[in-house]
């Protein structure tokens, strides 16, 4: 029989998946904003693909998604198998890949995917990795969600998908999670001297003064970007007092 639950009951109500470090069982999960916008853009029969598992896992199950879940993690696998056999929820379209993303993406073809979800080790290189071998996959139009971006691995990928002109952010979970939509074809890996993120950091580096001038010249392309000119107008205005 179909199960009577629905994504906004699963998200309200998550099942505690994981175990924490004391072996308590526990939930990693996406913010539920977050599984709130999934609910929304994920449509039955979409191909999609996550490192890490959880909630988003049944989520995407429910929604009827073609669904890979890359995971080392089989105590959590086990469980979210045993909560949607209690719930009627069908894995029949649920790939479980077992192993460490790094070793696993590279062997799972080259399909094309119309979400990512990038919520794995969170460590270098790892982080990038996914992206590569997974992103390199998505169709334009497709999303990448980057999650735990209070994480410097995480935050990094998520800075240099913002200033790549192949990628737009669509939506975000402020400190925690940031998703872009492909927006072009291509190779992901481009010439070092055509990533702005790499030729401004390259350049900042390369001078000893700029190290503190590149921070607050950042911070002010950041605060530009996002139209907070009476943040600007305050801060000119307090360092004009300061002198």
């Amino acid at each position: 029989m179909p199960t009577t639950l629905t994504p906004a009951e699963l998200i309200r109500e998550p099942p505690l998946v994981h175990a924490d470090g004391f072996g308590a069982p526990t939930t990693y999960q996406l913010a539920t904003r977050v599984l709130e916008y999934l609910a929304t853009v994920v449509q039955a029969g979409d191909a999609t693909l996550e490192t890490g598992e959880g909630v988003s896992t049944i989520l995407c199950a429910m929604l009827g998604a073609r669904h890979t879940c890359v995971t080392p993690n089989g105590d959590a696998v086990g469980r979210i198998r045993a909560y949607c056999d209690s719930h009627h929820i069908s894995l029949d379209h649920v790939t479980f890949a077992m192993g460490l993303s790094e070793e696993v993406l590279p062997t799972l073809g080259d399909a094309p995917l119309d979400l990512v979800v990038i919520d794995g080790s969170h460590s270098l290189p790892a982080t990038f990795i996914d992206w590569y071998y997974a992103g390199r996959r998505l169709r334009v139009g497709g999303l990448v969600v980057v999650d735990d971006v209070q994480l410097w691995p995480c935050a990094l990928l998520a800075e240099f998908l913002e200033s790549e002109p192949m990628w737009r952010e669509v939506f975000s979970e402020p400190g925690r999670t940031r998703v872009f939509e492909r927006t072009q074809p291509g190779e992901l890996i481009r010439h070092w001297q055509l990533q702005p993120l790499v030729v401004a950091e390259t350049e900042r580096r390369s001078h000893p003064m700029s190290r503190t001038l590149g921070t607050k010249a950042g911070n002010a392309w950041r605060l530009l970007r996002a139209r907070r000119y009476s943040t600007i107008l305050e801060k000119v205005r307090k360092n004009l007092q300061g002198r």
